[in-house]
């Protein structure tokens, strides 16, 4: 048995057993899976190619508690010498260069005699030997999106959504607050008359601000006092 780790606090144990699995797989993104998607992902958008390459293998997962590490078997490596591969390899470079009769008889015959070895080797080794981790997912495999994550995804978008609507419901209603506080401050202390067009205490109000150095011009502060007037109770001061 051997461990593969996760992150800082997980690691996977594999057994030697090989297993045949089949049906939905969830992908954990923890291996090559990921670069296969993150591949995938670029063709469709026209982005760059991923040529990262996993060293761990492919993981898929059923379940929190299940995880399969995916495997390749050295007979379908066309780099393997006597592999099945390989022969097709073979047959295809005999075909693509039109190679003579005698030379690919030649070729055939090498390839018969090393599958030999091979075959011979393989089974002179425990079945887990004949078996290395996947580089990525299988040529065949469908990607498919759980109609349950899409609800979750959508669901999170909606909650931020909302989330960001209360913010800005917040961030306004400090502000009407804050204007009107500044406004029956005006009208209290400053003699501030909404009604009247030339009052004296936007400045005066600018002055004392000034003191405690802070600068803002009379004019803003007088458009502030006529927002702040339209948010007070009282009828007279709204415009």
């Amino acid at each position: 048995m051997t461990s593969e780790r996760i992150d800082n606090d997980h690691f996977l144990s594999l057994t030697d057993k090989i297993e045949t699995v089949q049906g939905i797989w969830d992908l954990p993104l923890i291996g090559a899976e990921e670069l296969d998607i993150e591949h995938r992902y670029q063709i469709l958008t026209g982005g760059p190619a991923v040529t990262l390459q996993g060293v761990n293998g492919c993981f898929v997962q059923s379940d929190a508690e299940e995880m399969f590490q995916l495997q390749e078997c050295f007979d379908d490596n066309k780099y393997q010498l006597g592999s099945l591969a390989a022969l097709e390899e073979l047959k295809e470079r005999i075909v693509i260069e039109n190679i003579e009769k005698n030379e690919a008889e030649t070729l055939l015959e090498q390839h018969k005699e090393a599958r030999k070895k091979y075959l011979e080797s393989k089974e002179n080794q425990p079945k887990l030997s004949n078996y290395y981790p996947a580089g990525g997912l299988p040529q065949d495999s469908v990607l498919v999106v759980r109609t349950a994550a899409l609800r979750e995804f959508e669901q999170k978008i909606a909650d931020e959504d909302d989330k960001d609507m209360k913010g800005v419901k917040e961030s306004t209603r400090k502000t009407d607050n804050l204007l009107s506080a500044l406004t029956a401050i005006a009208i209290d202390d400053y003699g501030y008359d909404p009604e009247s067009p030339k009052s004296n205490a936007p400045q005066d109000i600018a002055e004392a601000m000034s003191k405690q150095g802070i600068s803002f011009d009379p004019r803003t502060i007088r458009n502030w006092l006529r927002e702040g007037a339209a948010l007070l109770p009282s009828k007279r001061y709204k415009n």
